[in-house]
């Protein structure tokens, strides 16, 4: 079976608690992550052998098979629409 292919957008607290938990699961793979803060991207990735990319549409580039959307309660809205007009 070919592993679930997840990404996240941030890299803050909770987006470490899913990494952390989700890279535990079999048949999980950690693509890619970004985030604003380039810096929080780049430590969450090393942690977990994730790529770094530049935003959201990169993400959605990859076409993963999940993305978990971890971001402060004042930014939701226009990420989880990319997500959702991806498909």
């Amino acid at each position: 079976m070919a592993p679930t292919k997840v990404s996240l957008i941030g890299a803050g607290g909770v987006a470490q608690r899913h990494a952390r938990v989700l890279s535990g699961l079999p048949n999980v793979q950690l693509t890619s992550v970004t985030d604003v803060v380039p810096q929080a991207a780049e430590r969450l990735a090393a942690d977990h052998r994730m790529r770094v990319v530049p935003d959201v549409a990169a993400v959605l580039d990859e076409r993963p098979d999940a993305v978990y959307v971890c971001v402060p309660p004042f930014a939701h809205g226009p990420a989880e629409r990319s997500v959702i007009e991806a498909g």
